[in-house]
């Protein structure tokens, strides 16, 4: 489990066209629920903004970043993406 200060890894680098500096969202995964309206089928919620994050160290294929924010604890499989990032 990550938190606010933690320095962490990300899967993306200059080949990617991360920068120092770069800014990033993290996404916490939507739960699965029941739909109680419609004959108990499961949906997925969408995922939910659960902190941010910058770039300091980008090499080639991964970069070092510092989580600056975490609503809640953030785990290995969050998702990022740049604050301009519409679905």
């Amino acid at each position: 489990m990550v938190g606010a200060l933690d320095v962490v890894i990300v899967d993306m680098g200059l080949a990617d066209g991360v920068e120092k500096g770069d800014v990033f969202n993290i996404y916490k995964k939507g739960s699965v629920v029941k739909d109680k309206m419609h004959c108990n089928n499961q949906i997925k919620l969408p995922d939910e903004i659960n902190g941010t994050l910058m770039v300091f160290r980008p090499f080639k294929h991964l970069s070092y970043a510092l989580v600056m924010e975490a609503q809640s604890a953030l785990s290995v499989g969050d998702v990022i993406h740049s604050p301009f990032f519409e679905e």
